[in-house]
């Protein structure tokens, strides 16, 4: 899956070009890959998951229309269940059935049938193979993942859910250290939309997560908040001069809530383009250029010369 967008596409993102009308992937995402994630808050939901006879088909019809550039899924455990052996066989056999990669899901509680699991995994798709591990797991968590991610040739990519950058910052930047120079991405899943950065809170997630050497972001969006009166009076609009989210008054926004989010996308995914572009005195001087940019990389104990 390389030359794939550094945007990645959710359900949230197929919502709002379904209720605009956008029968096709705007130009600068056409290449952008598609990540089904399921929230899985009990041994039942995951049975319900793989047993619904539908669930396969939308998939296919998702991705029949969009022409997305790979897809992947994920499944965010938030239970205290065991996920027994045969229900992780069985996943992976469902995503076989219709994703571009294989995604294990790491629990270090259950690491003989995480290994078992990985076997079975390798027999039965030549598709590249990943590693989902949940940040707030822990840094010794995220790096016995890592290392199992390291060490396996088949696993192709490393996959993290989103954590604040102030609170994991050890995290990132160890896995920016492991997998520099391998043969692995690393993806951020979940990704917000700010940084919440001491006096950079405005600036976007992706351009911190690019920073330490992510491959691909996919956004969680939350539906327009209410502010206990109703909608809120603004909408945000990405600016490229400032990588900043900026809240905006509903009036001053030229499109409808939705699509604003669909054009901020496509802001965020040609800045990101724009700044990959860069290096040596060129990219310096562009992140001297973004005064927010720069406060939120200093914050983290990088230093622009």
């Amino acid at each position: 899956m390389k030359n794939h967008t550094f945007c990645w596409v959710n359900d949230q993102q197929i919502r709002d070009l379904d209720i605009e009308n956008m029968k096709a992937l705007p130009s600068v995402l056409k290449n952008a890959g598609y990540e089904k994630t399921y929230r899985i808050r009990s041994v039942d939901d995951l049975k319900n998951i793989l047993s619904a006879k539908d669930v396969l088909d939308n998939i296919r019809a998702i991705l029949g229309k969009f022409s997305f550039h790979g897809s992947s899924c994920v499944f965010h455990y938030q239970t205290d269940e065991d996920i027994l052996l045969d229900l992780m066989k069985e996943s992976i056999d469902f995503q076989n059935k219709v994703f571009d990669d294989t995604t294990i899901t790491y629990n270090s509680e259950q690491i003989n049938d995480i290994h078992t699991a990985l076997e079975y995994a390798k027999k039965k798709t030549d598709k590249p193979l990943a590693i989902y591990v949940p940040i707030d797991e822990g840094l010794d968590y995220v790096e016995e993942a890592l290392n199992m991610a390291t060490k396996e040739d088949r696993i192709k990519r490393f996959k993290l859910k989103y954590g604040k950058f102030s609170k994991y910052r050890e995290i990132y930047s160890l896995v920016s250290k492991k997998l520099k120079d391998t043969n692995k991405s690393w993806h951020l899943s979940f990704c917000a939309k700010r940084c919440n950065l001491a006096g950079a809170n405005n600036i976007g997630a992706e351009f911190i997560a690019q920073h330490y050497g992510a491959d691909s972001v996919c956004h969680r969006w939350k539906e327009k908040p209410k502010d206990g009166r109703g909608w809120t009076t603004t909408t945000d609009v990405f600016q490229s001069r400032r990588l900043e989210y900026i809240r905006t008054p509903n009036e001053e926004v030229d499109n409808p809530y939705r699509r604003q989010r669909i054009e901020n996308l496509k802001m965020v995914e040609t800045e990101i383009g724009n700044m990959l572009a860069l290096k040596g005195d060129g990219l310096i001087e562009y992140i001297n250029g973004k005064p927010a940019f720069l406060k939120a990389l200093t914050s983290l104990g990088v230093m622009v010369k």
